[in-house]
Parts: structure tokens; C-alpha cells; sequence
């Protein structure tokens, strides 16, 4: 769970889980905050590209995991419709 807070209910892995395991884009985001799967596909890249490891990529839905490691051309968050 990105979201900080919705520990209810998310199954959001607690520290002691973790056991020392560093992981990303969790507990970061306030819980009114817009994120769009754009945004994961951005900052999980930028993540990634840093790492000196390779990475597990774990939890979440299946269309945030494709749009990480597939091509899935994300360049217009939202997309407006107007009614003439």
C-alpha cells in the first residue's frame, strides 16, 4: 500500500516483515494524494535505475507491474472530455 495510514484492510507489510529488506513506494503517500499509474511507472523506474541490485517486484495489481517492466506508453496522465 502506497497510501500512509490504510494499514487496515491493505495487507501493508509491517517492519518487522520486512526483516531488514529495503522496500520502495510504501507508506509514502498521504491519503488524499492523487497518483496516477504514471507516476508509480516514473518513480519505480527512477527507483530501479539506481539500484546496485536487481530488483523484486512484488504486491499491487497486475496493470501497475506491466506498466513497470512492459512499454505501456503512459505520457498523458488524464484525458478531458467536453460535451459540445
Amino acid at each position: 500500500e502506497m497510501r500512509k495510514k490504510l494499514n487496515i484492510g491493505t495487507a501493508k507489510i509491517t517492519s518487522e516483515e520486512m526483516c531488514g529488506v529495503k522496500h520502495h513506494l510504501i507508506d509514502f503517500l498521504e491519503p488524499i494524494s492523487e497518483y496516477s499509474i504514471k507516476d508509480f511507472q516514473d518513480d519505480a523506474r527512477k527507483i530501479i535505475d539506481n539500484l546496485d541490485t536487481i530488483p523484486l517486484i512484488v504486491g499491487g495489481s497486475g496493470l501497475y507491474v506491466d506498466a513497470l517492466i512492459t512499454n505501456y506508453d503512459l505520457s498523458i496522465k488524464r484525458f478531458i472530455f467536453s460535451r459540445q
